[in-house]
């Protein structure tokens, strides 16, 4: 844990574990609760973190993870433990400027790294 910890995630790319657990149980609400839970801890309170994680997509895949659940009444709580990041989860436009694109670019990024689960590593080859 600690910043120890959320170092070694980020640079080590650990996150793509957490997205890959994502992407292969996206109806499971226990599987995304602590997969985001475990995203956001690693970029509190850590700006280096946050920006690796923004950049390689997280951020983005977290808020419309997040989001979705909560439309369909399924909210994740985690009892404040992450307020600090809200403005990060909304993106450096806002909310209102970045839902519908972070909603994309989540859902994209999540089926990305469910087609590699599914096919494994690409090859660069056509027709495979």
């Amino acid at each position: 844990g600690g910043r120890g910890g959320q170092d070694f995630l980020v640079t080590n790319q650990l996150f793509t574990v957490v997205m890959d657990a994502m992407a292969v149980h996206p109806a499971d609400a226990s599987v995304l609760e602590a997969s985001c839970g475990c995203l956001l801890a690693s970029a509190l309170d850590n700006e280096e973190a946050k920006a690796a994680l923004d950049e390689a997509g997280v951020r983005a895949a977290v808020s419309a993870v997040m989001r979705e659940r909560g439309g369909s009444g399924q909210h994740m709580r985690f009892g404040g433990a992450f307020a600090t990041l809200k403005d990060w989860l909304q993106g450096p436009e806002g909310k209102g400027a970045t839902e519908q694109r972070t909603r994309e670019q989540g859902a994209s990024l999540i089926e990305t790294r469910a087609e590699q689960e599914f096919n494994g590593p690409s090859n660069g080859r056509e027709g495979n």
